[in-house]
């Protein structure tokens, strides 16, 4: 894993301390996430949230979750096994149009 001043960056998936407060924020730079990638992500938010035993919050702070809060919300997601949500993403991959990604973070830190 690469390591710069404050900055993580492993994958794709960025863990960066936020206005001087004692939050994590994880992101990825992907638009469409595929669901393989998205299973690892919030598998990531889970191990995080249980070692911090902090809430989580998936829609820019307007809400926060316990964790038990955040599972139950995306169990779909993270009952998959790697398998069966490899499957799924290799059938994603045919229908997905091919986007520009983003090259910079476009969160508003302020």
């Amino acid at each position: 894993m690469e390591r710069t001043e404050n900055f993580f960056s492993a994958e794709y998936i960025m863990l960066d301390p936020i206005r001087n407060r004692t939050m994590l924020y994880i992101e990825t730079t992907h638009i469409d996430i595929l669901t393989v990638d998205k299973r690892a992500l919030y598998i990531m938010v889970c191990e995080l949230a249980k070692e911090v035993q902090g809430p989580i919050s998936d829609d820019n702070e307007e809400n926060w979750l316990t964790l038990k809060e955040f599972k139950e919300k995306h169990q779909e997601i993270l009952n998959l096994t790697f398998e069966e949500a490899d499957e799924i993403s290799l059938k994603e991959v045919e229908t997905m149009t091919p986007l520009d990604e983003p090259e910079e973070n476009e969160v508003d830190y302020s």
